[in-house]
């Protein structure tokens, strides 16, 4: 965000040298290089469910979920990431099945 308020155009932006801008292209590398690990995970099933388990220090279980969600679009597509933030697993949830996952994660009574 600061690259925005220091530049005065996009291409400006583009054509830096500056450290900021070089860690935005390290961090855009890094995602790209951990997007195409995590889509290599096969997912495990169990009913209308297909659990894909990753591990990344980037946020990148929304985009690997919605990548299976249209290969998948019969099922409920989870994806477990043990690598985002210590001590924790993320997850992201979609589906192109109907169902309401909302709904569906309230329900299943883990709270």
């Amino acid at each position: 965000m600061v690259q925005l308020l220091t530049h005065s155009s996009p291409r400006d932006i583009v054509n830096s040298e500056s450290e900021l801008v070089e860690q935005l292209r390290l961090a855009r590398v890094q995602v790209k290089a951990a997007i195409e690990q995590a889509r290599k995970a096969a997912p495990m099933f169990a009913a209308n469910v297909a659990l894909v388990q990753i591990n990344s220090p980037c946020q990148i279980h929304p985009l690997i979920a919605q990548s299976w969600r249209t290969r998948l679009p019969k099922y409920i597509v989870i994806v477990a990431n043990s690598g985002y933030i210590r001590d924790r697993i993320n997850f992201s949830v979609r589906t192109d099945s109907g169902i309401n996952v909302l709904e569906l994660l309230r329900n299943l009574g883990l709270s």
